[in-house]
């Protein structure tokens, strides 16, 4: 049985997908926090616990890899999933860039949001295999 206490955070300045992304977590037993940019995750994660956090990188005003260094300095424990469909900002692979700034992995959109319940998942477990002594 998965460990459903964990808090999911959606930072996307797309209302759409954080709306989807919110309603398949609840419904899957999860607490879901949402963020629609960089600025307004770094406030929330002040006052509020997230295990994961689900981050789009190409974000207005605070981007997602200036905010993916800050969360890493303030929760290292958490999870980070780098999510990105591209974008007309050149031919940096920004998905790449996120893991070498600490990512925990990548997520290409377009995306289901099921995959990313089973990603929280199996990356849970597989935590709690690690945590487990022989």
């Amino acid at each position: 049985m998965p460990d459903t206490s964990e808090v999911i955070m959606i930072v996307d300045d797309d209302p759409i997908i954080r709306a989807i992304c919110r309603s398949s977590f609840e419904e899957s037993g999860y607490t879901v926090l949402e963020a629609e940019n960089g600025e307004r995750a770094v406030t929330l994660l002040k006052t509020h616990n997230a295990d994961v956090v689900f981050l789009d990188i190409l974000m207005p005003d605070k981007d997602g890899l200036e905010t993916l260094l800050e969360i890493r300095r303030s929760r290292p424990q958490a999870r980070v999933y780098a999510m990105s469909g591209g974008g007309r900002r050149g031919s940096y692979n920004y998905l790449e860039i996120a893991k070498r700034f600490g990512a925990t992995d990548v997520v290409k959109k377009p995306f289901t949001p099921g995959s990313l319940v089973d990603l929280v998942r199996a990356n849970a477990n597989q935590a709690s295999i690690r945590r487990t002594p022989a």
